[in-house]
Order: structure tokens, then C-alpha cells, then sequence
């Protein structure tokens, strides 16, 4: 017993050691990656699916380049929304450009901000998920069933160069891992027992 216990140790930090800290950078954009310049008339949905719910974040980056207001004597609001029930890839909606509210509040999810162009030149917009608080429910939303996604509502017609997601660290729970180990170590030991 002693024997198979060290063996499971030493397999379990093995496996630790072994595991990688991070499996890399990925940046996403979606499909037109200016989403037709955000026009006041239409609201987007964009969908993402991770193939291992399991999988935890590092850190998770929305990122509007050069985003602006063009036409200032209108209203000038953009609803960012995080969702967990949304649709892979690009899909746009018709939204009545006289009412001025978040298309997508009844879907749930997480208002990221209801962003306002007060400036009216272009600038880059960056929403870093773990300082705002948001990392965990984009965890929570994929550990679901593997899908995440946005819903873009602007009340207004915001010219961009482009929208862009970028997800670091995405890697196997420690916890899984050792799970995995010490089913093997246990599996051996069974073995083991079952031959003498």
C-alpha cells in the first residue's frame, strides 16, 4: 500500500509539472469584423464555442478599434452585452432605430457597459474582463455547454476598423488533471491487487 501510494504521488506531481502554464494566446473577430459598422438599425449577436467546457481563462479581452460616433446630433449609445445562449457565428437582427433601449436585455447574460460617444473621433475601446469582473461568468457561460457570445446593440451608426476578441490561458483544470492521475495510480494499484 505504502508503494502504491508513493507511486501516485509521484505520478500526480509528475503530471503537474508536466502541465503546461498556459497553451497559448487565441484572437478571435467575427464575420464582417466591423459588424457592417455597427449601424443603428441592426443589433448582432456573436457566437463562440470552446471544445472543453472544462477549460479555465486567464484572461479575456473585447476590443473595439477605432470606434466612433458619426453622426453626433443623435443618439450615441452602444449596449455591449456578455451571453451565455447565443448562436454560433455573426447573426443580425433588425432593431427599430427610434427606440433607444438594449435589444438584448431579455436574452440575460451580463451588461458589459452601455458605451457612449461623447467625443466624436475615433478611438479604441478595451474591455479587460478580469479587472471589470467579468471573467467569471465568461468561465461559468462556457462551462455551460461550451458556448459564449455578445450581443452588440448600437443606437447609433458606429464606424470601426474592426472587433476583436482575444482569450489567453485557456488549459485543462489542475483539478481535472490530478483526477486523471490518480484514476490511472488507482487503476495500476487495481491491477496490481488483481494479479497477486
Amino acid at each position: 500500500m505504502k508503494r502504491t501510494l508513493c507511486v501516485a504521488v509521484l505520478v500526480v506531481g509528475f503530471l503537474m509539472a508536466a502541465m503546461p502554464v498556459s497553451a497559448g494566446v487565441f484572437v478571435f473577430e467575427p464575420d464582417p469584423a466591423d459588424l457592417g459598422d455597427l449601424r443603428h438599425d441592426n443589433a448582432w449577436t456573436w457566437g463562440l464555442e470552446f471544445a472543453d467546457p472544462g477549460w479555465y481563462f486567464e484572461e479575456v479581452v473585447l476590443t473595439f478599434k477605432n470606434i466612433q460616433n458619426t453622426a453626433p446630433l443623435s443618439s450615441n449609445i452602444l449596449f455591449i452585452r456578455l451571453l451565455d445562449d447565443v448562436t454560433l457565428g455573426t447573426t443580425k437582427y433588425w432593431d427599430d432605430p427610434n427606440v433607444e433601449e438594449d435589444y438584448f436585455e431579455c436574452y440575460g447574460g451580463v451588461l458589459i457597459e452601455a458605451w457612449e460617444d461623447d467625443v466624436f473621433t475615433g478611438v479604441d475601446l478595451t474591455y479587460t474582463f478580469s479587472s471589470l469582473g467579468f471573467l467569471d461568468d465568461w468561465s461559468d457561460y462556457v462551462a455551460n455547454d461550451g458556448m459564449v457570445g455578445f450581443g452588440f446593440d448600437p443606437d447609433c451608426h458606429f464606424e470601426n476598423d474592426g472587433i476583436e476578441l482575444t482569450v489567453t490561458g485557456a488549459v485543462p483544470e489542475p483539478g481535472t488533471m490530478m483526477l486523471f492521475a490518480l484514476g490511472m495510480v488507482s487503476g495500476v494499484a487495481a491491477y496490481r491487487k488483481k494479479r497477486k
